[in-house]
């Protein structure tokens, strides 16, 4: 038999290995003997407390079931939030109960005829959003409703549930209830499964709403939203008017155009409206700003 040679490079290594392994292994060891301990230490501390407190079983199952729900309501009441503050830049109080995103005096105004169950409208939606808050409050955003015949009941009852939630908890919960039914839709006429939760998450009054839901409070208005959109030839979503507050002038942009057609059209508008005023202004005649009832839409 040959003998093991221990000054050979080989041997070293394997002897080198081998005591490092050894090593990690006792490290090992004693790191599951701290957790153990530390779990150990949690349940007797969680043992004690309950008998400091002379619970009964039934009573810590009660405060259990509280502190649970308790999360539960915590996590729900920061989604809410989250939901509004992402459109903290809606005004409150709007001109005629007009739901518009942006300051409320900005000169321009992208009035977006929209569709909830419109696939096109959902790819659209962030545009005009991103395009009012980059503005400095130069351009704000409007939604007025156009649920289409081919997407309709869900689209319609969509709207009537929007202005249902906005009656009960205000402008900015109306645009957060637009973002969460292009979010839960299946578009194209599916729907959502439950208006009335999605409604109460968002911090409505369940009896309320329902209430205003079967009684079709607001489909007046929005029937009064869809013939506006015929009279100017609009029969399809998303179709948005890009408006000149101060002169009345507009411009029709069809479809889900990038934010760039947008810009181009505020600066065309901008161009004319500017021009307009230079040229009331060597006539002796200042350009009057179109406000109230003289806007065109």
């Amino acid at each position: 038999m040959k003998s093991i040679q221990l000054n050979t490079p080989r041997a070293q290594i394997v002897m080198v290995a081998t005591a490092i392994f050894l090593s990690l292994a006792a490290l090992a060891s004693v790191g599951i003997m701290i957790f153990q301990m530390s779990t150990v230490n949690s349940t007797l501390r969680d043992v004690q407390a309950n008998m400091a407190t002379k619970q009964s079983p039934e009573n810590f199952e009660a405060s259990l079931v509280t502190a649970l729900n308790k999360l539960a309501s915590d996590r729900a009441a920061k989604e809410t939030k989250e939901k509004l503050d992402k459109y903290a830049a809606a005004a409150e109080s709007t001109p005629k109960e007009k739901h518009v995103y942006g300051a409320v005096d900005a000169r321009f105004t992208l009035v977006e005829f929209s569709d909830l169950e419109c696939p096109f409208c959902k790819r659209f939606h962030d545009t005009p959003k991103q395009l009012a808050d980059a503005s400095k409050g130069n351009v704000n955003w409007q939604w007025m409703h156009l649920p289409l015949d081919f997407h309709n009941p869900a689209a319609k009852v969509q709207a009537h549930a929007a202005e249902c939630l906005a009656e009960q908890k205000g402008n900015r919960a109306f645009w957060a209830f637009l973002d969460d039914v292009f979010v839960q839709s299946r578009g194209n006429g599916q729907g959502v499964t439950d208006l009335t939760g999605m409604a109460t998450s968002l911090g409505a009054e369940e009896g309320a709403f329902r209430d205003c839901m079967r009684e079709g409070r607001f489909n007046s208005k929005i029937e009064e939203h869809v013939q506006k959109a015929r009279q100017h030839g609009i029969n399809g979503t998303p179709a948005t008017f890009v408006v000149d507050n101060q002169t009345g002038d507009m411009q029709l942009i069809s479809g889900a155009q990038p934010m760039q057609a947008f810009m181009a059209a505020i600066a065309k508008l901008k161009a004319e409206g500017d021009e307009k005023a230079g040229a009331g202004s060597k006539d002796g005649a200042a350009s009057t700003p179109a406000t109230g009832d003289s806007k065109p839409l």
